[in-house]
């Protein structure tokens, strides 16, 4: 694990870069044993700018948040979000060395409904736009592979093959009323 730890920590600032997982127990140590999030610069449907932004605008967003992520010496890996069944660039940012005031900011600046976040297992929703903004969604404990899942599954490439996962979220038990902020705006 102590592996896995330092080759996905965090770096000096302008350091940070992407790095893949090599293997299903590492990704199995990354989601259960350390800290992620789960972010992208995608369009948010819900905000009337974004629906304006063409292909090529997201494309820059997408260059533009990994270059945030390389300037605060994050560590990233690659993967395709698939929820609601529009696919999506996403990135599985290594935060066990941080707080998740950084990926709550990035959410925010990057108009995303939300940022994922699992805490050495236990998965939280962390709304960063509009009205529900600060509050936690949905949560859970754990992962699934899902390899026939059509959606609502990430997926990354370990040595070639694409392997799908899905982070367990109870939305029954969503946290509608409870605020919690992260950062300050």
């Amino acid at each position: 694990m102590q592996r896995v730890v330092k080759l996905f920590g965090r770096r000096d600032k302008g350091q940070g870069g992407p790095q893949n997982i090599e293997s299903r127990k590492q990704l199995d140590i990354v989601l259960t044993k350390t800290n992620v999030a789960f972010i992208s610069a995608g369009r948010n449907p819900a905000i009337e700018a974004d629906r304006a932004l063409s292909d090529s605008d997201i494309v820059k967003r997408d260059k533009a948040l990994k270059l945030d992520l390389k300037a605060m010496g994050y560590v990233w890996t690659p993967a395709m979000g698939h929820y609601g069944s529009l696919p999506e660039d996403s990135i599985i940012v290594m935060t066990h060395d941080s707080s998740d005031a950084d990926m709550a900011k990035l959410g925010e600046k990057y108009n995303q409904d939300a940022v994922l976040f699992s805490h050495k297992g236990h998965n939280e929703m962390f709304i960063t736009t509009g009205d529900r903004k600060g509050e936690i969604d949905a949560q859970g404990d754990g992962y699934s592979l899902v390899p026939d899942a059509e959606d609502y599954y990430t997926e990354v490439s370990i040595k070639g093959k694409k392997t799908k996962f899905s982070l367990a979220l109870d939305w029954g038990k969503s946290m509608l009323h409870k605020f919690v902020k992260v950062w300050r705006l």
